[in-house]
């Protein structure tokens, strides 16, 4: 019962918000001051939304109780403190829209929209474009900030006279709008394991952080952006790519953003392109726990990764075969000249996969032609030798 009237706390505040966000510039927003006694993380997080004008978002499955003190918080510290302090990922994310909607969005449905704005990002470039992009994004990181990728993007905040927050700021906290937590179980900076170990791929394999895989890299509250007469939705995308940040713009917005911007405040941008669609912008934030999966989601998920790993698999000795007998004999030089040196830190950890992909191997030498198999099988030796 608790529960639910928290959850309706949530939506009959966020609701009267909404109003009057647009019309209360960032710097203008009320600072967040409150206490917490074992406070139920939901109620906080009411507390800020109503106290700033500015929905945060938890999901359902997020639990936990809330003990400390915000001193004059900005907003993004208050959120940030929140989630460490119940060990989840959150999100800053922005909203163009002509009118808010009836009810408030869940943060079910604000990830959903979410995600589909970043698929959008990305649909039409070529697989170029996407590598250019890529190292973009890695330019901008500085050495001192990759630590934090990919919640990183910024420097780490500290807590200062008078803020003495909900916790202290955690490895994965992340930088400007956004920051990821580690799974249920794992240990902060463990190398990944391979059969289940804290950190390892089992207890990846069982619970999903929706927020990490939708955090993009170098994110800046900074942004250069030079468009003549784009769509929304490529002023959008546009936006999205220069400055890291996701934005959900409702598919009928219609008109052309002309701008030109150079190390803007991201407001500018978004004032740009909600103007040309007479619309309005907001600013949102989701707070979320790693979900655990059910057992179907789990097998539907390794189904879905043998599925893509079987076709790389084909899509790779396809593209083998079609190589010159020279080319296709360097390539298979190449690959044992990896296998035999292979550095000790690694070679433990290959050692446990070696007999899967040896096994591998073995089966689609016996489709081969004799003479395909004589050109293979010094890799299958040198696989063969290692699994030893």
């Amino acid at each position: 019962m608790r529960k639910c009237q928290f959850i309706l706390a949530v939506a009959v505040l966020t609701m009267a918000m909404l109003a009057s966000v647009y019309a209360q510039p960032a710097d203008e927003r009320q600072k967040v001051n409150l206490k917490a006694e074992n406070e139920d993380a939901a109620a906080v997080a009411v507390e800020i939304t109503e106290q700033t004008g500015v929905q945060v978002a938890l999901t359902e499955w997020t639990e936990g109780t809330v003990s400390g003190t915000l001193e004059g918080f900005d907003l993004e510290q208050a959120v940030r403190s929140l989630a460490e302090t119940l060990h989840a990922s959150w999100i800053r994310a922005y909203i163009i829209e002509t009118v808010p909607p009836d009810e408030p969005y869940t943060a079910a449905e604000l990830l959903e929209m979410l995600s589909e704005a970043r698929t959008a990002v990305f649909e039409g470039l070529t697989d170029e474009e996407r590598g250019e992009l890529m190292t973009a994004w890695r330019e901008r990181i500085a050495p001192e900030q990759a630590a934090d990728q990919p919640a990183g993007g910024g420097p780490r905040m500290r807590d200062g006279a008078g803020m003495r927050g909900f916790g202290m700021f955690g490895p994965d906290a992340g930088g400007p709008g956004g920051g990821v937590a580690s799974l249920p179980g794992s240990q902060a900076g463990a190398a990944p394991g391979g059969g289940g170990g804290p950190g390892g791929r089992a207890n990846s394999m069982r619970y999903e952080d929706p927020i990490r895989r939708l955090l993009l890299p170098a994110r800046s509250d900074a942004i250069s952006l030079d468009l003549t007469g784009a769509s929304i939705q490529d002023a959008v995308s546009a936006f999205a790519r220069q400055s890291c940040f996701l934005v959900v713009a409702d598919g009928v917005l219609q008109g052309e953003v002309t701008v030109q911007l150079e190390e803007a405040p991201l407001s500018e941008a978004l004032d740009a392109i909600a103007g040309a669609a007479e619309a309005q912008w907001r600013t949102v934030y989701i707070v979320s726990q790693p979900r655990e999966l059910t057992d179907a989601e789990i097998a539907d998920r390794q189904a879905q990764w043998e599925q893509r790993r079987e076709q790389r698999f084909q899509q790779r000795w396809a593209e083998f075969w079609q190589m010159s007998p020279e080319e296709r004999a360097a390539s298979i030089q190449r690959r044992v000249d990896r296998l035999n040196n292979i550095p000790q830190e690694r070679l433990e950890r290959f050692k446990r996969f070696a007999p899967r992909i040896l096994s591998r191997m073995t089966q689609y030498s016996a489709t081969l032609t004799p003479e395909q198999r004589m050109e293979i099988k010094p890799l299958l030796q040198a696989m063969a030798k290692i699994g030893q």
